[in-house]
């Protein structure tokens, strides 16, 4: 089974923008420390979730994310290798959370 939780704070820009069937998709990154150290996750939401996240939370909140890891390969634009005396293009493995469920715990931007 494919489930995780994961607790931490929105960091950078929340980018929000629809697949060509018109479905929300929203893309933005999750901080979380362990340790002393710091870890960041990219993850994504769609449909309700997607929804909730453009209107209710923004970037520094605290939240609480259900959902499932996804992994896969993204090409790198404008960048080719050559191996063999042969070019390849560059691909890069990606890791990413899809929420399934995203809850405000503390909103950083009106907290007092």
């Amino acid at each position: 089974m494919n489930y995780l939780e994961i607790k931490g704070k929105v960091i950078g820009p929340i980018n929000e923008s629809r697949y060509s069937n018109g479905r929300n998709v929203v893309n933005f990154r999750i901080m979380t420390e362990e340790d002393g150290r710091k870890y960041v996750f990219p993850v994504y939401a769609t449909r309700e979730e997607a929804e909730f996240f453009v209107d209710c939370i923004h970037e520094n909140d605290i939240v609480h994310i259900a959902g499932s890891l996804r992994s896969g390969k993204r090409k790198v634009k404008n960048v080719t290798l050559i191996k063999d005396g042969k070019e390849k293009d560059l691909w890069l493995s990606k890791l990413e959370i899809k929420a399934t469920r995203i809850t405000l715990i503390r909103n950083e931007n009106n907290a007092a």
